[in-house]
């Protein structure tokens, strides 16, 4: 939603800005799940043979397809944001210089 507002805008810059922010936290994402891995084998030691442990390998694995599955999605999302942002950028290029706007019309 944030995402067709700011390419109502018409100036690139913010869709590259939200692009930016987008791979930022996919890294982050990752970065978290990096960390929450090196806890799973400490976890899983610690914890007896049952259903706790059976609760706690659900929620391991959980953890671990969500952990792929958003940064991949906001890879998507950047991905469209940094190419609605150059195809303003290359619009604003080709579009004549002056008192231009969209939706007026020159009389005369």
């Amino acid at each position: 939603m944030v995402q067709v507002w700011l390419s109502g805008l018409e100036r690139p810059w913010p869709l590259r800005t939200l692009g930016l922010v987008y791979v930022l936290l996919a890294l982050l994402i990752l970065a978290a799940a990096l960390l929450y891995g090196t806890n799973v084998p400490v976890a899983l030691a610690a914890v007896p043979d049952g259903p706790v442990r059976t609760g706690l390998v659900k929620a391991v694995a959980k953890t671990m397809l969500q952990s792929a599955a958003y940064p991949l999605a906001y890879l998507l999302l950047a991905r469209v944001a940094l190419r609605g942002a150059s195809h303003l950028a290359e619009a604003a290029r080709r579009e004549p210089r002056g008192d231009h706007r969209p939706g007026l019309v020159a009389r005369g």
